[in-house]
């Protein structure tokens, strides 16, 4: 399948709104924003519930309070994990009373990867998939309502925001993992992790989720974590009404501490976002010397909520808790270059997401420059020997818990909240929480105002904070309603302790819009097959709104656009686009300006259907591919596809239109091509009987189908026998011999066979469909060898040749000892001259392009008789010449070579001295006699031999002569004189060019007086 998207749209032509007029941010705030309110959302993080304590799942652990101040009704819906319904009607005719709902845990709450220890059965980890456990609560006034998540030893309890109060755009506040960082392979142990929940409010809801550290893996996958070093995957999903979403962290990273806080939430509609831990110890530093742990608990306000200004206050602490460890505070910043200031001296600055975190002592206030997000932390109360099965004690009263804290500008002046008491789960007839405790931080000059459950607060349980103007009180209660009063705005949060337990919330307020417009309008997209379907979105509560969304013409490369009409300040404009041509990557660029003035341009790519065959490109017409095939044989013929888009494609599915009369498609699908990449497919196909077949191959995707190529295949059949050659070795003892059938139509060889064999083997070396080879082996390189080939193709196409391989069938006419013998010959420029007779006894004639003695001085053949040719059955001679120099005797040696076989004479000669009788002046006769010639000559050396450009003549003379140097050609033609003139006694190096000179054999010829040798030379090309 394609990752390019969709047939074309119904498109109209490009359309710009544009309006001028701005509205101001603030005149859409709702300011009447409260914790209070009719209509709410929730639903429970995963705990840690003991096992087997909590196996029954029959002991209440969910709960849910509501209070009022006036008589009320209203209903719970709620929902288990099976995606079944409950509705619990309720009244409130006592507002004096709270109202408890209580469930167990089981089926009802979020499920994680960790169940008191133990890993989930596959496929029941709800990580990261849409879920249905939530709770709806509606009433018939206003309401507060709270949350508490009881198991044994770890409880928290939160405050739930109602609809009207939530928002689109949520920065996490949460807590470290506290997990071993190692495999825990199907036990996770005491493994438990940061986390949070999100809960739509509206169908349709478009979620984003861009977690701060690695989550775990969605349902039921439980591999090995990837490296710490990995960037967290951006989340984006879509929610109905009611459905909840589990974030995770991977306590398998690292050492284990992996903290989402910081986690970013964006939605295209209200939603509910629930933030915490599922156990910990707290400091994590300490959790070798702490060993308690509670789940930790809290709604998460929306972003515009804000503010710059809170106040830390210091927990009263239970009557029993281990002096070990210290309560923390975090800052957590929305935005970059956020500067926080502690009572006015700069501690941090911080980046969106980041968070300060330090040890709680004192009371404090915080100041930032940018919108901010304070929580306060409690410590645990127990060392691993001071209770929880540590043998040493009972457990310390008091735990972990986490309190988000509000900023001045959502004090309220006037709380109606509880102090929750629940049944111990693990000891019945007995109460979790023993003490408990409000906080107030007031106006210092308000203070003598406030009153508790009517009683005036007594000023001196006041304590300033540094020099803020404000001051606060730990104040002790009991369980149950109570009600807090002032003449001016302040904060209250609530917070209690039992047995290693504890819960913490703030007792409600204002949630107004406080930070102002700072986002840019944001573009959502859905891709189509070969287009989009997006939305522009200003719809953040500070947002102010769209004044226009332009898309210029010059940006629209192989794109029409369509943007809906909007009136002014819109919160959001949809629009499509769509491919030109589907076969060509297009894009634009959609500029949307929010009314504040802040703009986002984007530039959106739409990836089209571009893989085709090898040139093919964008266009719509598929090329043709011609192609032939002997009739009776199969063959596979290659077609290229490629990726010429911008995008990597990947092809699952190839088939011919109309069903390919026989064609096949041999290559294994999926084929993936990232860009510019080629693929190379092979149609088979089996001729049956001549003629054409043609059909078009189409890559079929979800969005289209595509021709790619018209394939036409012919079949003929073959008419022409394969072709047969014979290439022999340097010395003809072995022909190697091919029969081939390459062309288009050819059938194949079938065989290569060898008959009436004489002196010679045959046999195959190497046979495929269109080649076959073989190898003649000549048994007695002096006798003829006989051979006829036959080669036969597919076709029953024949080819026949019949050759002879001339061996060296030359013998010697006469006796070997007294052929070559030369009588006296006298010295000083005589020269004697035999014939010697050699006879053919072959099939075919014999030529010798040179004949000549070994040493080619004292003896010689006159290159005047060559070529030296011996017809076969016939007797032919050749002379050679002895001329002595000295009174001596002299051997030599005639070589007739052919095909690395030859045949040596020996020569042998005297030279004499020759008489002459002159008259003296004494008229006496004188016999003169001479015993030597004085230019003896000799050529030394030719080099190289093979030449091809220049080649060296060394010649020696043993006096100085007169020389003469010429070139001939194998049958005795001169071509040129090479040189003449006077020789100094010794060697002489003569450079002669022959680059003009054919390829072939040519001899020197030197003279000097009676002296003549002879060397053979071969040019090559």
């Amino acid at each position: 399948m394609f990752r390019s998207f969709l047939l074309p749209l119904c498109i109209s032509f490009l359309l710009v709104h544009t309006f001028a007029m701005a509205q101001p941010a603030s005149s859409r705030n709702d300011n009447t924003r409260s914790s209070r309110g009719k209509d709410f959302y929730l639903t429970f993080l995963p705990n840690f519930h003991e096992q087997p304590r909590d196996t029954t799942n029959t002991r209440d652990s969910l709960f849910i309070f509501v209070t009022s101040d006036k008589p009320v009704t209203g209903r719970i819906t709620y929902r288990n994990r099976a995606g079944q319904v409950f509705v619990e009607a309720f009244s409130l005719p006592d507002p004096t009373q709270i109202y408890t709902f209580a469930i167990a845990y089981g089926g009802f709450e979020l499920q994680g990867f960790n169940i008191g220890g133990s890993l989930p059965r596959p496929g029941n980890i709800q990580n990261e998939t849409p879920a249905p456990q939530t709770f709806h609560v509606e009433t018939s006034e206003d309401v507060t309502v709270y949350a508490l998540n009881q198991a044994r030893f770890t409880s928290d309890a939160m405050l739930v925001y109602p609809v009207p109060a939530l928002g689109r755009e949520y920065v996490v506040m949460a807590y470290n993992s506290d997990g071993s960082g190692l495999q825990f392979g199907t036990n996770p142990s005491s493994d438990t992790p940061s986390e949070f929940a999100v809960v739509a409010t509206e169908d349709n809801t478009d979620i984003t989720i861009i977690p701060r550290v690695q989550t775990f893996p969605p349902t039921g996958i439980l591999l090995i974590a990837s490296t710490a070093t990995t960037a967290p995957t951006v989340q984006q999903i879509r929610l109905r009404r009611g459905e909840a979403y589990l974030v995770q962290a991977d306590t398998r990273l690292g050492i284990g501490q992996a903290d989402l806080t910081g986690s970013r939430v964006l939605a295209t509609k209200p939603v509910a976002v629930f933030g915490g831990h599922q156990r910990t110890v707290l400091p994590i530093g300490l959790r070798s010397e702490l060993n308690s742990r509670d789940c930790l608990l809290e709604q998460m306000p929306s972003v515009e909520t804000w503010g710059k200004s809170v106040f830390i206050t210091p927990h009263a602490p239970p009557n029993q808790q281990v002096p070990i460890g210290t309560d923390l505070y975090r800052v957590l910043a929305a935005y970059d270059k956020t500067t926080v200031l502690l009572n006015g001296t700069t501690i941090a600055t911080l980046n969106a997401g980041e968070y300060l975190e330090r040890q709680l002592f004192d009371p404090g206030w915080i100041t930032a420059s940018d919108q901010i997000l304070v929580a306060q932390f409690k410590k645990s109360s127990n060392t691993r020997g001071s209770g929880l099965g540590g043998g040493t004690g009972a457990n310390l009263i008091g735990d972990p818990f986490m309190m988000v804290i509000p900023t001045t500008e959502q004090y309220d002046k006037g709380y109606r909240f509880i102090t929750v008491q629940i049944p111990d789960p693990g000891a019945r007839g007995s109460l979790v929480f023993l003490e408990h405790y409000v906080t107030i931080v007031a106006p210092t000059n308000g203070i003598q105002s406030i009153v508790v459950d009517n009683i005036p607060v007594t000023p001196s349980a006041f304590r300033p904070i540094v020099n803020s103007g404000y001051s606060f009180a730990n104040i002790p209660l009991s369980a149950g309603v109570h009600t807090a009063r002032g003449d001016s705005a302040f904060g209250l949060y609530v917070y209690g302790y039992g047995g290693a337990n504890s819960y913490g919330y703030i007792g409600g307020g204002k949630l107004r819009v406080i930070a102002p417009d700072r986002d840019a309008p944001r573009v959502n997209l859905t891709p189509e097959c070969f287009g989009v379907q997006g939305i522009v979105v200003d719809t953040l509560v500070t947002d102010s709104r769209l004044e226009r969304v332009t898309a210029q013409p010059t940006t629209l490369a192989n794109v029409q656009l369509n943007v809906e009409r909007f009136q002014a300040f819109a919160d959001s404009v949809r629009f499509s686009a769509a491919l030109v041509n589907p076969y060509q990557d297009g894009s634009f660029t959609l500029e949307a300006k929010d009314s504040i003035g802040f703009i986002t341009q984007r530039t959106i790519p739409i990836y089209g259907f571009t893989v085709g065959l090898v040139g093919q490109g964008s266009s719509r017409t598929a090329p043709a591919q011609r192609f032939e095939i002997p009739t009776g044989r199969s063959r596979a013929f290659p077609l290229v596809l490629t990726n010429y888009g911008t995008t990597t494609q990947t092809v699952s599915n190839l088939r011919f239109v109309q069903g390919g009369f026989g064609m096949r498609i041999n290559r294994a699908l999926p084929i993936v091509l990232p860009p510019g990449a080629s693929d190379t497919l092979r149609v088979s196909y089996i001729a049956l009987q001549d003629g054409t077949v043609t059909d078009t191959l189409a890559i079929v995707s979800t969005c289209a189908t595509r021709a790619v190529a018209i394939v036409s295949i012919t079949a003929i059949t073959d008419r022409i026998p394969p072709s047969l050659t014979a290439q022999a070795d340097a010395c003809v003892r072995t022909l190697t011999v091919e029969a081939a059938e390459i062309g288009a139509l050819s059938s194949g060889v079938a065989s290569l066979t060898a008959q009436g064999l004489v002196n010679c083997t045959f046999r195959i070396d190497s046979a495929s469909g269109e080649r076959v080879r073989g190898r003649i082996t000549v048994v007695n390189p002096r006798l003829d060898a006989v051979y006829t080939l036959l080669a036969r193709d597919s076709s029953g196409n024949v080819r026949t040749i019949t050759d002879i391989i001339q061996g060296f069938t030359i013998e010697l006419v006469g006796v070997r000892s007294s052929v070559g013998q030369f009588s006296q010959t006298a010295i000083a420029g005589t020269t004697n001259c035999i014939a010697i007779s050699y006879r053919n006894t072959g099939l075919k004639p014999f030529v010798f392009d040179a004949v000549a003695p070994q040493g080619n001085q004292t003896f010689s053949v006159p290159v005047s008789q060559l070529p030296f040719v011996i017809p076969n059955g016939e007797t032919r001679s050749i002379n050679v010449c002895f001329a002595p120099s000295e009174l001596r005797s002299f051997t030599d040696t005639l070589i007739l070579t052919r095909n690395c076989v030859g045949d040596t004479l020996v020569l042998r000669g005297t030279g004499i001295s020759p008489e002459r009788i002159v008259d003296s002046r004494c008229a006496a006769p004188i016999i003169l006699r001479t015993i030597s010639t004085p230019n003896a000559l000799a050529i030394l050396n030719t080099s190289p031999n093979p030449a091809s450009g220049q080649a060296s003549l060394k010649i020696f003379v043993s006096d100085a002569a007169f020389v003469s140097i010429s070139l001939y050609t194998a049958n005795g033609t001169e071509l040129r004189r090479v040189y003449e003139g006077g020789l100094e006694a010794g060697e002489t190096n003569v450079l002669v060019d022959v680059s003009g000179l054919e390829q072939g054999v040519y001899f020197y010829a030197v003279q000097a007086g009676a002296k003549r040798v002879t060397r053979q030379t071969v040019i090559v090309r």
